[in-house]
């Protein structure tokens, strides 16, 4: 037996533990505030998000959460789906545009779980995209008033290729898919061992199928993720995969469709969403392509105004096929306060701590109900805190520590502004924690030796330090 077959078999005869463990994080995951709750607009029903299970699998629950006003009146469908190789991933924490962009227009935005490889392959995945869209048009306008003749598709990395099989897999078509960063083919970019994925240690095949494995990676090394996902060989079962590759199953009445794509992405190369583009083109779909200079996976390192442009352009595309020329203008507020914030995040990194807040301002001025992420404020505790400016950012702190208390890092950047206030107590509370997660043997130690000072009642952080982690980040 094969280190694959042991580790997929050690999972289903342990009755799938491992999914439903992940299935229960998620539900806790779906539970905790991960954003800045915007200002609601006292005219309208409060904006709630309720989970249901779409399909039941044996004693597995498949769930969505749905997130829309708190009223009876039928509206449209924003769906996403999750990124994570087909791999991993959850339906938690939609992006905030969109939940933004639903808050705003009164949408519903559906996001979706679905079944994962290794333990389950592509055949049942494509089931659970199509038996999700069937339950939303079923069961929808009776459970929380779905407007079933108007539904956007949207989804990341292989929720982006998942919204594009939507395209064909999904009766009736759904009415506009937005695809970042994703994919319509399934025998291309993975054909030979990634050349970029080969710059880290080689992974033993043992080590991948161990349990917490880096099995990602190995396949990727290997050639080999889009077999051991789909089930096919690429190379002598190729024909097997042509159903379920949105690139080959291009119609004339397939939904139009914008593509999102930075031009530096080494994990599904810019060359799947052009060529997915001119496929389009050849049978005559409306479509958009807009390409980020230098973006890798999920834009980052891209030119910021372009990411801006791009998030803009897909709320407008977006709301354009949900609403069509019926509310002309009514998110240009919300595009602009987005951009307000990504600028804030921009000038935060770059040590500009008053124009940042002054940003965050600004795009609240813009659209009260918008949302400003834990990261961003987690960028301007951290920053602020290497220009000793703690008093300045204390506030910022606790938010992004109120809105993501899981995470440690931002609980870290709170320690150490903490410390330059004179709360050494509160200070090593918010830096002890993430001393076993730094796997760096280094910088683990230096972190406990600050947890040490603390405990000491000394302040390690003195402009030294300071100046010092700034140099790392080049600041």
């Amino acid at each position: 037996m094969t280190p694959r077959q042991e580790v997929v078999m050690k999972r289903r005869i342990r009755g799938d533990t491992a999914v439903q463990a992940a299935i229960v994080a998620v539900a806790m995951a779906a539970c905790a505030p991960t954003r800045e709750p915007p200002n609601e607009d006292a005219n309208e029903p409060p904006f709630v998000q309720s989970t249901f299970t779409y399909k039941q699998i044996g004693d597995i629950p498949i769930e969505a959460d749905v997130y829309r006003r708190d009223d009876d009146r039928p509206r449209p469908v924003l769906v996403w789906i999750h990124g994570g190789a087909l791999m991993f991933g959850t339906r938690a924490n939609p992006p905030y545009r969109l939940l933004d962009l639903c808050r705003v227009t009164g949408c519903v935005l559906i996001s979706i779980d679905y079944r994962l490889a290794p333990d389950e392959e592509l055949p049942a995945i494509i089931e659970d995209l199509e038996d999700a869209f069937a339950w939303i048009r079923d069961d929808g306008p009776g459970l929380f008033a779905a407007d079933t003749d108007r539904i956007v598709v949207t989804g990341g990395s292989a929720g982006g290729y998942l919204t594009l099989a939507s395209g064909h897999r999904v009766r009736p078509r759904p009415s506009a898919l937005v695809s970042y960063w994703g994919y319509g083919a399934l025998n291309t970019f993975d054909a030979e061992p990634s050349e970029w994925y080969r710059t880290f240690p080689l992974v033993s095949e043992e080590e991948a199928w161990s349990e917490g494995g880096p099995l990602y990676l190995y396949l990727r090394q290997q050639g080999l993720w889009t077999h051991v996902v789909s089930g096919f060989d690429p190379v002598t079962e190729a024909e097997q995969l042509v159903e379920y590759a949105p690139i080959d199953n291009v119609t004339a009445d397939y939904p139009p469709t914008l593509l999102i794509h930075g031009t530096a992405d080494t994990d599904v190369p810019f060359e799947e969403s052009v060529t997915m583009a001119e496929e389009l083109a050849r049978h005559d779909v409306a479509y958009e392509l807009m390409l980020v200079p230098e973006g890798s996976h999920g834009l980052g390192q891209g030119d910021p105004q372009s990411i801006t442009e791009a998030h803009g352009r897909a709320m407008s595309f977006a709301h354009a096929h949900l609403f069509g020329d019926a509310r002309p203008g009514e998110i240009e507020p919300l595009v602009a306060a987005h951009a307000a914030v990504d600028e804030g995040v921009r000038r935060a990194g770059e040590y500009d701590i008053d124009r940042a807040l002054a940003d965050f301002g600004r795009a609240r001025s813009l659209e009260p109900r918008v949302t400003i992420p834990a990261g961003a404020w987690a960028v301007v505790c951290w920053r602020g805190g290497l220009l000793a400016r703690a008093a300045d950012v204390l506030e910022a702190c606790d938010r992004a520590v109120e809105l993501r208390p899981a995470n440690l890092w931002f609980r870290s950047s709170r320690g150490l502004v903490r410390a330059l206030l004179g709360d050494l107590e509160g200070a090593g509370q918010d830096l002890e924690p993430l001393i076993d997660r730094i796997q760096d043997p280094a910088r683990r130690a230096e972190q406990r030796g600050w947890v040490d000072s603390l405990r000491a009642g000394r302040n390690p952080f003195t402009r030294a330090v300071l100046d010092s982690l700034r140099a790392q980040m080049g600041g």
